[in-house]
This record gives structure tokens, C-alpha cells and sequence, in this order.
């Protein structure tokens, strides 16, 4: 599992990390790695307290919460408990990517859902309720996890493309919101190429030089960190270098 923590970027400070999988699990250890109090909510029960339970094992200081991505209430009531037990949010990172293949005349009404829901109104409702409570404060930083289709979409992942282009917007949108209110509360996006979105938790990296879920991780973490306290409304791109430029998945 983790390393202790040392005295690092997020000494002092609480992070909410919400989403299921490996890059999920990812932000939450390398977070919990830099000094966060964590509060990890997953949709799947057992994997949000084996995430937990992993960094109390190595010293850190974690909570575990089931959360439906979809239910408004749920996320108030997070928000809620993330106040209650650590008294403060200073960054909260939406790590949850649900991908649909299929042309997109293929796709059903359910099957298109399951892509844009948990992509677009997921990210939605956690800003929603994420940025006033970071706002009490007066300062914070949020990061979305997207698609790298949403810079230009490829057949078969139209879903996928269109929930990614949508996404990158209303990261774009708040954070122009959010800097109108308090210039110290930041939003920024972190886009993964389709073909990684299934990484497993590989520590090294690949010989063929493709992103394991910590390079998503350090990513995510740099963007919510002081480092890039004038970064905001931004897209940073993980990506191997067989698509360094654009054509991603080709």
C-alpha cells in the first residue's frame, strides 16, 4: 500500500475524492501520500473502505462513504459529513469515467446515459455543492477527471466524445463562476485518452511508455495543489507518446 505520509503539499488540509476504479483510488493514496485527511466516496462500498482502511494502515486519516453519483441529496449530505468530521474542503477531485463504445446510432437511450451521466452530471452536482464549501475558507481547488475525446472524437466513442467536449465546458464555465466569486477557489480537468481509462494499479511505469493511474494521480494532485494556484479553467492532457499531438486512440 502507501508509504506514510510525510509533511507534504496537503499537511493540514482535507481532500474529497469521488469516483470508482483504479484512478480513483490512485488520487486518494498519492493525496493521502502529501499530508491530506481523506474522504473517499465510491459508489462501490467495499472498494471505498479497502481505500481507506489502506491509508489508516500507513498512518494517514481517511473516511469511506457510499455515494450514489446521481442523487442530489447524496451529495449534500457528503458535503455535510466532509464538514462535520474534518471541519474544512480544500480539495475535491471527481475521479469517475464511465465509458460506452458503440456507434453512436447503436447506442440505446440507457446505454448513452450511462455515459453522460456519471460523466457530465456527476461533475456537476460535486462543483455544485463542492464550491461553497471550499468557498467558507476562501480558498480550494477542484479537478475533474474527463475523456481526451472531448478534444476530438473518434467512431465508436461518439458518447464518450460528447461527454467529454460537454464536461471540458463546464469546467471552463465555473471556474469563470468561481473566479468571479473568490479568484482562490480554482476548477481545472485532467483528460485521459479512452484507451486508459481501464489501467490497473501499476506502480512503474509501462516500457511502452503508457500512463499508469498514478500518472493521472500527479497530475490531478499537481492541479489541486499551491503550485498551480494560477491555473484554472485549464485542460491537462495524460496521453502516451504515440498521440503526443492529436488523433487519440488511433
Amino acid at each position: 500500500m502507501a508509504s506514510e505520509p510525510h509533511i507534504g503539499r496537503f499537511a493540514g488540509r482535507v481532500a474529497l475524492v469521488v469516483g470508482q476504479g483504479a484512478i480513483a483510488r490512485a488520487c486518494a493514496v498519492t493525496l493521502a501520500r502529501e499530508g491530506a485527511r481523506l474522504v473517499v466516496a465510491n459508489p462501490d462500498p467495499a472498494e471505498g473502505d479497502q481505500t481507506a482502511a489502506g491509508i489508516v494502515q500507513s498512518g494517514g486519516a481517511a473516511m469511506s462513504r457510499r455515494h450514489d453519483l446521481d442523487d442530489e441529496n447524496q451529495w449534500r449530505a457528503l458535503i455535510d459529513a466532509t464538514l462535520n468530521r474534518f471541519y474544512r474542503l480544500d480539495a475535491f477531485a471527481y475521479a469517475h469515467l464511465a465509458s460506452t463504445r458503440g456507434r453512436l446510432e447503436d447506442l440505446t437511450l440507457n446505454d448513452f446515459r450511462r455515459a453522460t451521466r456519471p460523466n457530465l452530471q456527476g461533475p456537476w452536482l460535486g462543483l455544485k455543492y463542492a464550491g461553497p464549501a471550499m468557498r467558507i475558507y476562501g480558498h480550494g481547488a477542484a479537478v475533474v477527471v474527463s475523456s481526451a475525446h472531448g478534444l476530438e472524437a473518434r467512431a465508436g466513442l461518439g458518447a464518450l466524445a460528447v461527454s467529454g467536449a460537454a464536461t471540458r465546458l463546464l469546467v471552463r464555465s465555473t471556474a469563470a463562476e468561481f473566479a468571479a466569486r473568490d479568484p482562490k477557489v480554482r476548477v481545472n480537468a485532467v483528460l485521459v485518452g479512452a484507451r486508459h481509462l481501464d489501467l490497473d494499479l501499476a506502480t512503474a511505469d509501462d516500457e511502452r511508455g503508457s500512463p499508469s493511474p498514478f500518472d493521472v494521480a500527479h497530475a490531478v494532485t499537481y492541479a489541486l495543489s499551491d503550485a498551480a494556484r494560477f491555473l484554472t479553467g485549464t485542460d491537462l492532457v495524460i496521453e502516451d507518446a504515440g498521440n503526443r499531438r492529436t488523433g487519440y486512440g488511433r
